[in-house]
């Protein structure tokens, strides 16, 4: 094989890599702005309507959503990791040919970076951006299993609250 073919083979493996970040990124949006959206309706059922028998019902919706995003995250991580793989094994094919670049494997756009430190650049690969959606979305089944076990009370103290707000509001008008 050629060095240009394999170049081209690399460049090929580098772009499904580039999409799948494209992709990635695309879905973490569109799933934080369902999981803000649920957040949301959540507070309008519980302090403007101060409705707390509805309140389980968006934190419900907030634990599937979170459970999918965690099932979607994890998968665009894999494909991440996959093709970044597909990516490396093309450059050492790039390093190891006779007319290629010796050190290419080492110095290429998918190589792998290894732990940094700094005050305004750092990397840590434990939480690599790749990874942020699934640990977000785990963060968020446990926030939502959290609200599920105590915003009942809450709701309803919230309501007890405005009701109690409303009552001095009318007696302070004469009404």
């Amino acid at each position: 094989m050629t060095v240009d073919f394999l170049f081209e083979d690399y460049k090929t493996k580098l772009d499904y890599l580039r999409q799948q970040y494209d992709r990635l990124w695309g879905r973490f949006h569109f799933f934080l702005t369902v999981e803000l959206a649920i957040f949301g309706f959540l507070g309008y059922l519980t302090f403007d309507r101060q409705y707390p028998d509805a309140t389980p019902y968006p934190i419900a919706l907030g634990i599937f959503v979170s459970v999918l995003w965690y099932i979607v995250g994890a998968e665009d991580r894999a494909l991440v990791e996959v093709y970044g793989e597909r990516a490396r094994a093309a450059a050492k094919r790039i390093a190891n040919a006779p007319d290629g670049p010796a050190d290419y494997e080492l110095d290429h756009a998918a190589a792998e970076i290894g732990a940094r430190r700094g005050f305004r650049s750092w990397y840590w690969p434990w939480l690599s951006i790749t990874k942020i959606p699934v640990t977000l979305a785990i963060l968020l089944i446990v926030i939502w299993l959290g609200l599920l076990a105590t915003w009942k009370p809450v709701a309803e103290r919230a309501a007890g609250f405005q009701g109690r707000q409303a009552a001095i509001a009318e007696h302070a008008l004469g009404r």
